[in-house]
């Protein structure tokens, strides 16, 4: 018996790691807080809610899918998911779960620890996009898997016995979703922030309020008229940019709601803004008319940017000091890359 004991400590210890996220150690470029501003307050955060861009964009920052876009274009990256196989008929997905993705740190959660994601988690989600209520918005994205629109009928009168039969938990680690005819889109479906991770027990006790998920911010309040929205770093994010650095690079993001453009333009040039989202081509014609001297200056003291194979011709505008924003044709948006170069003059302290 005294022979087992040294590799019972040995296995406490290896479950204890699995189970316990460590703060990643952060370098000189982590830090800073963005300011931006979006046009309208989201009537909800609740991913399967969802049907409006500021929400999406929001929701992006504080969940997480299995699979995600890429933050400049449209290619399907890793998240939640860090490998995943389909089959020969193309319509059955074996999802691979990170060992390191964790929600993050709320009093839902024993001991207030964010506990990892396990398959569970995935199936409970993707089901609640298969109900018939008020507060799911999004049931086409899931309807081409296997069982869901049985589910999704017999929801509107009770909740189902069974779950989704095309959803299946093969263990902790691994998920498997079968499709009733292949579908090229069914990745770019998941990789929308409404497909976001959810805890049962963040919804057990927030219900449509939830804001407590796996993406790389935490929020704590619902955005709210006249106020700003804080969300800060979360200390159980999972991803790392291409330099291997642990991500979000930002300590924080306020956001304030600003439906004028002209006063959000205001805002920008008084220093008060880092950046401007999803100008139109009319804007910033005037951005380029008015401050064409701060544009063409060598450096240049503001950037302005057309958002690449946009179907509808948008503009960003930044201060350089602000790197790796990127936004695409989806209306992705992936603000943990972000960082500030922090020798420029212009950012703030």
């Amino acid at each position: 018996m005294k022979s087992l004991l040294p590799l019972l400590f040995v296995f406490l210890i290896a479950f204890s790691c699995n189970n316990v996220k460590e703060a990643p150690a952060l370098s000189e470029q982590h830090g800073g807080i963005l300011r931006i501003n979006m046009p309208y307050l989201p009537k909800t955060l609740f991913p399967p809610g969802v049907n409006d861009v500021v929400a999406s964009q929001l929701v992006s920052q504080i969940h997480a899918g299995l699979v995600k876009f890429g933050a400049s274009n449209t290619a399907i990256f890793p998240s939640v998911a860090r490998r995943w196989k389909i089959d020969s008929t193309e319509s059955i997905f074996t999802f691979t779960l990170r060992n390191n993705a964790f929600f993050c740190n709320n009093p839902c959660f024993k001991d207030g620890k964010g506990r990892k994601i396990v398959a569970e988690d995935v199936k409970f989600s993707l089901e609640l996009l298969c109900f018939q209520n008020m507060d799911n918005n999004n049931f086409n994205l899931v309807s081409n898997i296997k069982g869901a629109k049985k589910h999704f009928e017999e929801s509107a009168c009770s909740k189902p016995e069974k779950g989704v039969e095309g959803i299946k938990v093969l263990n902790d680690s691994t998920i498997e979703i079968s499709l009733e005819k292949p579908n090229p889109m069914f990745l770019n479906f998941l990789a929308n922030p409404v497909c976001a991770i959810q805890a049962k027990e963040a919804i057990e006790k927030y219900g449509t309020a939830n804001l407590i998920g796996a993406g790389s911010f935490t929020a704590t309040e619902m955005p709210a008229p006249g106020k700003m929205m804080v969300l800060k770093r979360s200390e159980n994010y999972f991803l790392q940019n291409n330099q291997n650095k642990p991500l979000p690079m930002l300590d924080e993001i306020h956001i304030s709601f600003t439906e004028s453009a002209s006063k959000e333009i205001i805002n920008f040039m008084n220093g008060e803004l880092d950046l401007i989202i999803g100008l139109s081509q009319c804007e910033a014609q005037g951005i380029a008319e008015k401050y064409i001297e701060g544009l063409k200056m060598k450096p240049p003291k503001y950037i302005l940017n057309s958002v690449p194979d946009s179907n509808v011709h948008l503009f960003n505008l930044q201060y350089p000091y602000v790197k790796d924003f990127y936004t695409n044709s989806m209306n992705y948006l992936d603000l943990s890359i972000v960082y500030f170069n922090k020798t420029d003059s212009l950012v703030k302290k």
